[in-house]
C-alpha cells in the first residue's frame, strides 16, 4: 500500500515490495513447522541513505519514519525446527 499508493512506486527497488510485521513473520514460520520458541525476528541493520531528499527538515522526518519498525527495509529471521 505505502509503496504503490503513497510513494507512487518511485522507490520500489525490485518492482514489487512485500511488507510483514514481526508477528506476521513469526506466524508464517510457525505454520511452516518451526517451533515458536525457536523463531527470532529482528532488524537487520543496514545504512539508510536519504541524500536524495534535499530539504534537511524533510530528510530528518523521513529518517525518523524510516527508523520505525513499520518501514525498516530489512529483517532477519533465525529459526530451527
Amino acid at each position: 500500500f505505502v509503496h504503490i499508493k503513497i510513494l507512487k512506486g518511485k522507490r520500489m527497488i525490485y518492482g514489487y515490495e512485500y511488507s510483514f510485521t514481526d508477528s506476521q513473520l513469526r506466524k508464517i514460520f510457525a505454520k511452516a513447522g518451526f517451533r515458536r520458541e525457536n523463531i527470532d525476528v529482528g532488524r537487520y541493520e543496514v545504512p539508510l541513505l536519504l541524500e536524495y531528499i534535499k530539504n534537511k527538515s524533510a530528510r530528518k522526518i523521513a529518517m525518523a519514519v524510516a527508523q520505525s519498525n513499520l518501514f525498516w527495509p530489512a529483517t532477519y529471521i533465525l529459526s530451527r525446527k
